[in-house]
């Protein structure tokens, strides 16, 4: 009979608290129980655009949107704002208990595709996309066929994160299964999920995802 043997602590992620951080008037500076994480992309190429983006929204209207956490597609990891605090991130009708509750985390990416006449692929902002960097589903999924590739190394410092958070904050080690999946009643989830779980209007994050090795590498379990 063979035996599972636990695989070794991913290092300790290497955050940058100081490039980018958002006002005190863009999230709630309220201290609380985390029991979720929930996984984004930001539909940029940057995580400069990104904060200019928040910050902006937040001067001309204190909407308070935002996530804890950004890593670009270089694997750099900037905290945007303490992760025992929160922000809007779930939206739709997730309920402020769940915003409260889970830590947003963003991976830098053009999200869905286009692609032209021309052949060409082109993300929904009209930035030309390199071929080597666009997955095919396949089949359309929440409207797009094509979408932009999560980098190797954004993935790696993703496991770091997911490691730590889950160690510091006591919650559950475990993912949601099937990326496909849209059930509203999933917010309730205690552990990792994705927005597209939550939201049919939402594609963050596509089924592309590399889940599986996500989930051994930072010790979930998928359920």
């Amino acid at each position: 009979m063979g035996h599972d043997i636990p695989l070794p602590a991913p290092p300790l992620p290497v955050i940058d608290r100081e490039t980018y951080r958002l006002p005190p008037n863009q999230y709630v500076p309220e201290v609380v129980t985390k029991t979720g994480i929930v996984l984004h992309h930001t539909v940029s190429s940057t995580s400069s655009s990104v904060f200019s983006w928040w910050v902006e929204k937040g001067q001309r209207k204190v909407l308070r949107v935002g996530t804890a956490y950004v890593i670009d597609s270089d694997g750099t990891t900037y905290e945007f704002f303490p992760d025992t605090n929160w922000a809007w991130h779930l939206g739709g009708n997730n309920g402020t208990v769940n915003e409260m509750r889970t830590i947003g985390i963003e991976l830098v990416s053009e999200g869905g595709l286009i692609r032209g006449d021309d052949g060409k692929f082109r993300s929904t902002l009209g930035h030309l996309m390199s071929e080597e960097n666009v997955v095919d589903l396949g089949e359309r999924w929440r409207d797009f066929r094509y979408f932009d590739m999560y980098d190797k190394e954004q993935i790696r410092h993703l496991i770091r994160l997911l490691y730590f958070l889950c160690d510091k904050h006591n919650i559950k080690r475990q993912i949601m299964g099937d990326l496909r999946t849209y059930d509203p009643d999933i917010r309730t989830f205690e552990g990792v999920y994705t927005h597209a779980q939550v939201r049919s209007d939402k594609t963050d994050v596509h089924p592309a995802f590399p889940l599986e090795d996500v989930a051994k590498w930072a010790k979930l379990l998928v359920v």
